[in-house]
């Protein structure tokens, strides 16, 4: 998670960076180099979003393997007790 916070701190200081870049480029060579800031911004952030899903996901999947644990714990529960009564019957 720790990596998903810093890239989305480091993302505003870059599109800022691109864009003052950009702001006071006075030849076609710092006109590239924002262009390429602003591209890395964009790669950045495209990639901090592929991670934020995937660790939603995995949590999504956690909380159903939780319930799936606890349902079958339930059931394993109820079972025993039937077999109690069935053994005192």
């Amino acid at each position: 998670m720790n990596e998903v916070v810093k890239a989305n701190q480091s993302l505003p200081f870059l599109v800022n960076k691109a864009a003052s870049t950009l702001a006071s480029a006075a030849s076609s060579a710092e006109v590239l180099e924002a262009k390429d800031l602003a591209s890395a911004a964009y790669n950045a952030a495209k990639s901090a979003g592929r991670m934020k899903a995937v660790k939603d996901a995995h949590d999504d999947l956690l909380v159903k393997v939780y319930r799936a644990q606890a349902d079958a714990l339930i059931i394993e529960s109820q079972a025993k007790v039937r077999l109690a009564d069935e053994y005192d019957a």
